[in-house]
């Protein structure tokens, strides 16, 4: 009897072992997914995604321009990667526009005033056409609905739009195939709140192209509060659209709108790309990075004690990542985050 419980003692500890090597094996992350759609999180310990900050210090407010720590921004909110590879990150209660190089070397835009007199306030996101010309959104005022586009071609001139929707407006995103952009938002109208994406052309024209969200298509609590927080325009042809904050929809160019099932419950998603062949996804939520990819969904890193915004590999590093922006390799993803400008390595450059 004794023999036969060290023997089923043996087996159960073997087993575990064998679980816990092949569990190991998972990158960047192994997420445990259960049929009531919650997320159970495995620490991995081969987790070998590479956390780097490339400029600001973790919860220090300030502003100065120069090379990695000894940068300050206030806000760190939107971000894009510059044709000439350095990055443009919206530095909004600083109420400018930061550049930051590869190497850490932060420098500001000297955005002017627009022809119309008003000065930059609030941007929240930035965007590079391929001819240079800069693309600001900015929300005017905190407290109502007062939003402005910016176009400014350096060396050229400047000229600021008001918005023309009586609507809040969320997300910013460049066409793969074309020098404008896509915004989305929630519009107020007397018939009720109504979701809509439409395009905006590089000279400040708006509300190009809209299409509003076909009720019969969203889950009953998106039909109640319909707005579109956030945009990708993807290679595919596909906008990804993040309904209500929490789920993601795809709107084909054929006129589709789908809901894009996934066996995770998001909390608020804060931001929302995909790669070229659009057959990965990432999106931030609660300060994590996850990837979307073969029908899985992927922790990549996310918050962990102590939380003061540490480096390190996977698990060993602190994140709390807001906005993202990939590199043209896709090696590299970008993020804005608690003061910060930091870089995930998703692969080693071949």
């Amino acid at each position: 009897m004794r023999y036969l419980t060290i023997c089923l003692t043996f087996c159960i500890l073997l087993c575990v072992i064998v679980s816990c090597k092949k569990n190991s094996e998972y990158a960047p992350g192994n997420l445990a997914l259960t049929n009531t759609a919650e997320a159970v999180f495995t620490s991995k310990t081969s987790n070998t995604l590479a956390v780097t900050t490339i400029a600001g210090t973790f919860n220090t407010e300030g502003y100065r321009d120069g090379v990695g720590k000894n940068a300050l921004f206030m806000s760190t909110v939107g971000i894009e990667l510059a044709n000439d590879g350095s990055l443009l990150v919206a530095d909004t209660r600083n109420n400018k526009i930061r550049k930051i190089t590869q190497e850490g070397d932060v420098s500001t835009l000297g955005v002017p005033h627009a022809r119309d007199g008003s000065r930059l306030i609030n941007p929240y996101f930035v965007k590079q056409a391929n001819d240079g010309t800069i693309t600001i959104f900015a929300k005017q005022v905190d407290l109502d609905l007062k939003y402005k586009f910016w176009v400014w071609k350096p060396g050229g001139l400047t000229i600021a739009v008001k918005a023309n929707k009586n609507a809040d407006y969320g997300g910013w995103s460049s066409d793969p195939f074309n020098d404008y952009y896509w915004t989305c938002g929630l519009e107020y109208t007397a018939a009720g709140f109504k979701g809509f994406i439409e395009q905006f052309l590089p000279g400040g024209r708006q509300g190009v192209n809209p299409y509003y969200l076909a009720e019969s298509s969203l889950l009953p609590a998106d039909q109640k509060f319909p707005v579109v927080s956030k945009i990708f325009s993807a290679y595919n042809g596909v906008k990804y659209l993040v309904v209500n904050n929490t789920h993601i929809y795809k709107y084909t160019s054929s006129g589709e709108l789908t809901r894009l099932a996934t066996p995770v419950a998001f909390g608020i998603i804060d931001d929302i790309i995909a790669n070229k062949d659009s057959r990965t996804i990432y999106l931030t939520s609660g300060g994590r990075i996850y990837g979307l990819f073969n029908g899985e969904v992927h922790y990549l890193v996310g918050p962990h004690m102590p939380e003061d915004g540490h480096d390190g590999i996977g698990n060993g590093a602190d994140v709390h990542a807001f906005n993202l922006a990939l590199s043209k390799d896709e090696n590299t993803l970008y993020f804005t985050d608690n003061r910060t400008v930091r870089k995930l390595i998703l692969r080693a450059n071949r």
